[in-house]
Parts: structure tokens; C-alpha cells; sequence
């Protein structure tokens, strides 16, 4: 997976290749999607006050970008696999946990505590075939992170065009010479 810079404007105009920014396919439907910036550095300091002025501060300092990323049929079904395994975590667990207290079986009491809490952590991190990424300090950058290696050529390709530069005709090798380099 790569890495690329793209600007705020093209994010909040959607004007992205359409490529899957995950797969490189060709995109068949949009996302919405929504970036913000990091909080500045010294805002950390503002932890060992109360967590409302962070996040407060946090909030007001923050930019942010609405946009729409090009994705494919294979996201959307990573999507829904996502959605069903998170919601039978769910289910399964506490599931476990009624059967653990009915039953009154202390072991699949625990069980379903753990399971719980692994259905916790897997809605809020198991969300890992998204495309992440933070809007720039300056808040001209998109950094995205996690794009296929295609939708990244195609937005450097715009980015930065390759100039031409006009090659020197070669005289080719000439007999007796010395420099065996064309051209030189």
C-alpha cells in the first residue's frame, strides 16, 4: 500500500481519478468520506486538565475536508463483511453472557465478558481496509495512507507531470574512437 499527498481542493471538489483508491480497480460507485487534521502538538498538554477542554480545543483547532473516494464492488463487499462479523461478534457475546447468567455458569459468564470486549474493540478498530488519512498542518495536503499503488500513480501523474526534455541527437560510434558513449 502507498502513500500520497492530495490537495484540499481536489478532496472538497471530489476531483480524484477514478480509480479504487483500495484495489486500483476501476471505481464503481463514491464514498463519502470525511478528513481532518491532527491536533497541534501542545494541544497534549491540555490532558492533565479536563478532557472536555482538550477535546474542545481539539475540535476548534481542527480542519477539516467532506469528500467523496472512488471505490469498487470488492469495497463494498469488505464493507459488508466487516459489518457482519462486527455485528455477530455482538450477538454471539452477549448471547454468551444471558446463557452465562441464566445458566448461572461463572466460565461462560467470563467468556462472554471477553468476547464482549473483543466485539468492542473490533467495531472500533477492525476497520482496517479503509483508506485513512489527515489533512496537513498548512491545510493545503490531504495525506492519504493506504491507497493502491495505481490510484497513487494517477494522482501523481497530475500532480506532477513528466516534462519533455529534448534528447541530443547521437552520432552514433565512430571508429577509432575512444568514448564508446552515443552521442558524447
Amino acid at each position: 500500500m502507498a502513500k500520497v499527498r492530495v490537495p484540499v481542493d481536489w478532496m472538497a471538489r471530489s476531483y480524484l481519478p477514478p480509480v479504487c483508491t483500495r484495489h486500483g480497480d476501476a471505481s464503481t460507485t463514491v464514498v463519502p468520506r470525511t478528513f481532518a487534521s491532527r491536533p497541534p502538538g501542545w494541544t497534549l498538554i491540555l490532558l492533565v486538565t479536563p478532557l472536555l477542554i482538550f477535546a474542545l480545543v481539539a475540535l476548534a483547532l481542527q480542519k477539516k475536508v467532506a469528500t467523496r473516494l472512488p471505490a469498487c464492488n470488492r469495497c463494498g463487499k469488505e464493507r459488508r463483511t466487516f459489518i457482519a462479523s462486527a455485528c455477530g461478534g455482538w450477538v454471539l457475546s452477549l448471547a454468551l453472557v444471558v446463557v452465562g447468567a441464566v445458566v448461572t455458569s461463572g466460565a461462560a459468564l467470563a467468556l462472554g465478558f471477553v468476547l464482549l470486549f473483543a466485539a468492542f474493540v473490533l467495531s472500533f478498530t477492525g476497520d482496517s481496509f479503509r483508506v485513512s488519512g489527515h489533512i496537513s498542518r498548512d491545510g493545503v495536503w490531504v495525506m492519504l495512507k493506504g491507497v493502491d499503488d495505481t490510484f497513487a500513480a494517477a494522482v501523481d501523474a497530475v500532480l506532477y507531470p513528466a516534462t519533455a526534455t529534448p534528447v541530443p541527437a547521437s552520432t552514433g560510434y565512430q571508429p577509432g574512437s575512444t568514448n564508446i558513449l552515443p552521442g558524447v
